[in-house]
C-alpha cells in the first residue's frame, strides 16, 4: 500500500491495483478528534477518541486474516521510506515525510509507567496512551532473550539468544539525541528511580520493575570490547573504540570522598592547578613548580575547575 502524492495505491500479488484519492480521504476525515485508546475488549479491538467515539473490530476476524506463516524481520529506513521487511522478503514501505507530517512536535512523552494493569504513555500536554499489559504479555515471546549489545561503527546492534538481531544506524541515533542537556541528577524518590537532566527534565520507573533476580557476576575487557556479564549468563558488550570516543580526557578526578550522607567525586580540568615558572632551566637542569592555589594572586581557585 502506496502513495504517490495524489492517490493511495493498494497492489495485490499479481500486480492489480486500486486507487482513491488521497483529497477524498481527507475530505471525509474528522480532523477534530484524536485516537485516546487502542485496546482489546473482550473480543474485539476497540479504538476510542478523543470525543469518546470507538471503532471496533472481532480479534478473531483480524486472527483469519493474517498471515501466521511469517515474521516481521527488519524495520529500516533508507533516507526516504521506512521500510518492514519479513521472513519472506516482502516488505511495506511508508515515506518519512508523511510520517513526518502526521507527527505532533510540540509535545514529548513525559512518563512511561505501569498504572494498575495498563502501561501508559504520558505526553508533556498530559495526554495519555494506554494498554492492558496482559495483552503486551500475550505477544511477548518468552523463549528468548536479549544476549548482546553491541555496535559495529554504523549500526547499534541488539541480539537475542536465537541470533535474531534488530539494528538502528548510529547516525539516526546521533541525530536524535539532545546535546544540549547532561544528567544532573540520578536518585531514589519515593518508589521511583529518578534521573533528573540539566534542564529540570525528568525520566524515572518505579523500583519495583527493577530485575532484582540476576547480579552482575563480571565485568572484564575481551579483546575490542567490555562486557558485563549477569548471574544468568547473559552477556552486554561495547566496544572500547566508542568508549575512547565518548570519554572526557580534558578532565581528572581530584577528589573521592564522603560528604554527609553523599560520595562525592570531584574533577579538575587538566591545565589548572600547577604551572611552570620562570621560563628557564637552572644550571641542575631542574624547573620550578608553582601550585596556583593562591587565591589572593592568582584569583579565586573554583572546586572542579
Amino acid at each position: 500500500m502506496t502513495e504517490d502524492g495524489t492517490d493511495l495505491i493498494l497492489t495485490d500479488s499479481d500486480g492489480n491495483t486500486v486507487t482513491i484519492a488521497l483529497a477524498d480521504i481527507a475530505a471525509a476525515t474528522d480532523t477534530n478528534t484524536t485516537n485516546a485508546t487502542f485496546a482489546v475488549v473482550g473480543t474485539d479491538l476497540v479504538i476510542t477518541d478523543s470525543d469518546g467515539g470507538t471503532v471496533s473490530v472481532p480479534v478473531a476476524d483480524i486472527a483469519a486474516l493474517t498471515d501466521t506463516n511469517t515474521t516481521n524481520t527488519s524495520l529500516t529506513e533508507d533516507g526516504t521510506d521506512l521500510i518492514l521487511t519479513d521472513s519472506d522478503g516482502n516488505t511495506v514501505t511508508i515515506a518519512l515525510a508523511d510520517i513526518a507530517a502526521a507527527t505532533d512536535t510540540n509535545t514529548t512523552n513525559a512518563t512511561f509507567a505501569v498504572v494498575g494493569t495498563d502501561l501508559v504513555i504520558t505526553d508533556s500536554d498530559g495526554n495519555t496512551v494506554s494498554v492492558p499489559v496482559a495483552d503486551i504479555a500475550a505477544l511477548t515471546d518468552t523463549n528468548t532473550t536479549n544476549t548482546s549489545l553491541t555496535e559495529d561503527g554504523t549500526d547499534l546492534i541488539l541480539t537475542d539468544s536465537d541470533g535474531n538481531t534488530v539494528t538502528i544506524a548510529l547516525a539516526d541515533i546521533a541525530a536524535a539525541t539532545d546535546t544540549n542537556t547532561t544528567n544532573a541528577t540520578f536518585a531514589v524518590v519515593g518508589t521511583d528511580l529518578v534521573i533528573t537532566d540539566s534542564d529540570g527534565g525528568t525520566v524515572s520507573v518505579p523500583l519495583a520493575n527493577i530485575d532484582t533476580n540476576t547480579t552482575n557476576s563480571r565485568l572484564e575487557i575481551n579483546g575490542s570490547n567490555l562486557e558485563l556479564e549477569d548471574s544468568d549468563g547473559t552477556i552486554l558488550s561495547v566496544s572500547l573504540a566508542a568508549l575512547a570516543a565518548a570519554t572526557d580526557t580534558n578532565t581528572t578526578n581530584a577528589t573521592f570522598a564522603v560528604v554527609g550522607t553523599d560520595l562525592v567525586i570531584t574533577r579538575q580540568r587538566r591545565g589548572y592547578g600547577e604551572r611552570t615558572c620562570g621560563g628557564h632551566r637552572g644550571l641542575g637542569g631542574h624547573e620550578h613548580h608553582e601550585h596556583l592555589f593562591d587565591r589572593g594572586r592568582h584569583g579565586p581557585y573554583i572546586d572542579g575547575q
